[in-house]
């Protein structure tokens, strides 16, 4: 019934003619629609046909179109010529909206017309938009539209969390080998001992072998018995031979096949190990001169045979002849 009495309203404002100077310029104003639901948006087109010679000028629009309507966007007037109708078409675009239900009035547009000898003013039809309210369902509850969702879980609110298992899991292995040390009876932490290297060792305990001055209170046997076992500890070590269970011409042997000793270091060995045999199973009682020459034997072996680190010069040395090598 509502819509039939929108169609009545609306047929005056169809029937009566957009007004003078019609052979000049021709208005129109429609909308999509005579009906929408409160809120929602429909479109309102005008369309302007003029001559050549005639000049037409939109009116400005604001923010509204009536007290009731709401102008929500429009688009630039265009234009075009149609070659059908020998006008000039120029159109805009509206998009209206209304919060309020009820029918309303849209009342004609004016366009100031100009030309080549007068002007006036020209209008559009009027029209009416009919906004309905969205009934309400009482039969059923207030209810939200969608049922309440989980988001997931975020890496941000579980690392709080992550690190908290972290520490009770490092509390508890901690708790358990603390409790299988004390049960064993061992330290709870072990300094690890670095081990030095073997010419080190050698010479500390050859300056102790010196300080206790053996062969001077007449202990010759002791004195050599120490001396080669100082010497053959570090063969053992720094040779890798199994110098404390090898009798000397065994130990001379082995070094002579691998010839990792040059003849000088070789002779000092030599020496010294024949020497001292000679002393612990001959009996024999050599010359103080004699003791003091073995024992710098000793110091000098050890210091000859060494392991050493390559020098940065000599590296760098190797470095620019493999490169003047290559080039």
């Amino acid at each position: 019934m509502k819509n039939i009495f929108s169609y009545i309203l609306l047929l005056p404002g169809m029937l009566i003619p957009a007004g003078g100077y019609s052979q000049m310029m021709t208005v129109q104003a429609h909308l999509d629609t005579n009906s929408i639901v409160i809120g929602d948006q429909i479109g309102y087109e005008i369309t302007v046909k003029r001559d050549k010679n005639a000049y037409v000028r939109f009116p400005d629009f604001g923010d509204n179109l009536t007290d009731e309507i709401e102008i929500v966007s429009k688009t630039p007037v265009d234009s075009f010529w149609s070659k059908k109708d020998q006008k000039y078409v120029l159109t805009q675009k509206l998009v209206l909206t209304a919060f309020d239900s009820g029918l309303f009035y849209i009342p004609p547009i004016e366009f100031f017309l100009t030309g080549e000898h007068s002007s006036d003013t020209i209008r559009s039809g009027a029209t009416y938009l009919e906004v309905y309210s969205v009934p309400l369902d009482t039969t059923n509850t207030i209810r939200d539209i969608k049922s309440i969702e989980k988001a997931p879980l975020s890496f941000g609110e579980l690392y709080p969390y992550m690190l908290i298992v972290i520490f009770i899991g490092l509390l508890v292995w901690f708790m358990l080998f603390y409790l299988r040390k004390k049960e064993k009876k061992q330290p709870l932490l072990v300094r690890i001992k670095v081990e030095e290297p073997p010419h080190v060792v050698a010479l500390r305990e050859l300056e102790k072998l010196k300080a206790e001055k053996l062969w001077q209170r007449k202990k010759t046997k002791l004195y050599y018995s120490r001396l080669t076992e100082i010497v053959r500890i570090y063969l053992e070590k720094r040779f890798s031979i199994m110098a404390l269970e090898q009798t000397t011409d065994e130990i001379l042997m082995e070094l002579e096949g691998q010839e990792i000793l040059s003849e000088e270091d070789y002779r000092l060995l030599r020496e010294m190990l024949c020497q001292a045999d000679l002393v612990k199973f001959a009996k024999a009682d050599p010359l103080p001169d004699e003791n003091e020459t073995h024992f710098e034997n000793a110091c000098a072996f050890v210091s000859n045979t060494r392991y050493r680190q390559p020098e940065l010069t000599e590296l760098n040395e190797n470095l620019s002849l493999s490169k003047e090598v290559t080039s």
